[in-house]
């Protein structure tokens, strides 16, 4: 994992076990952003000293949609997310 500073934003780039590299833009949670109605992937994440730890990694069909009634937001609370990517 590593972290980019841009000028209007900050990055967050995972590697996946096939080796391809994944950037998502870091987001303080639970201010979310309005999003599309178009397919994706999202991690709720918690910052730490050393980095960045995933909490839960999901994917839906529509971003627009997906976060109003998260079905596993207890999980989310409980893990203490506090970052949005």
């Amino acid at each position: 994992m590593t972290t980019t500073q841009a000028p209007a934003f900050v990055t967050v780039t995972f590697k996946g076990t096939s080796g391809k590299t994944y950037d998502y833009y870091i987001r303080t949670y639970p201010k979310l952003p309005s999003f599309t109605a178009t397919p994706g992937n999202y991690i709720y994440a918690r910052r730490l000293t050393t980095g960045i730890r995933p909490v839960y990694i999901g994917e839906t069909s529509d971003m627009s949609t997906r976060f109003s009634q998260h079905h596993k937001q207890a999980c989310i609370d409980r893990n203490l997310a506090d970052t949005f990517l």
